[in-house]
């Protein structure tokens, strides 16, 4: 079973483009940054996962991760309605993780998560 839930993913289009920007803050100040910025924004702050919290639950141990997942639903429907598997890539996420000491942000390029879908217009474009 793991082992098909890994062919899906590495199979996934863009799965390996993801963007990675270092931050100068421990994880937790700037998973809680992140989504101070985008409410201010305008976006909905759906959900926020604690990775190595719940990997602690079951006596597990993970670096600090925080994922935070966040959208919009205006610019977001016209994707879904279109192609109901952009609820794949839908609603976004960032990482933010700790990695050997340095705390950085991972996402995927939008451009990376649309590229399987079928032609999907964006209804608007992220670096405007």
């Amino acid at each position: 079973m793991l082992g098909a839930v890994a062919l899906v993913f590495a199979a996934s289009p863009g799965f390996a483009e993801y963007m990675q920007v270092p931050a100068t803050s421990l994880v937790p100040e700037v998973a809680d940054r992140l989504a101070s910025v985008v409410q201010k924004a305008g976006p909905t702050v759906f959900a926020r996962v604690d990775h190595a919290s719940g990997a602690g639950a079951e006596d597990m141990e993970l670096p600090d991760a925080r994922r935070v997942i966040f959208g919009n639903p205006m610019p977001g429907r016209p994707p879904l309605q279109q192609d109901i598997c952009a609820s794949g890539v839908l609603p976004l996420r960032v990482l933010v993780a700790d990695e050997k000491g340095q705390t950085t942000l991972i996402y995927e390029s939008v451009d990376a998560m649309f590229a399987g879908l079928m032609s999907i217009p964006m209804p608007y474009s992220p670096r405007k």
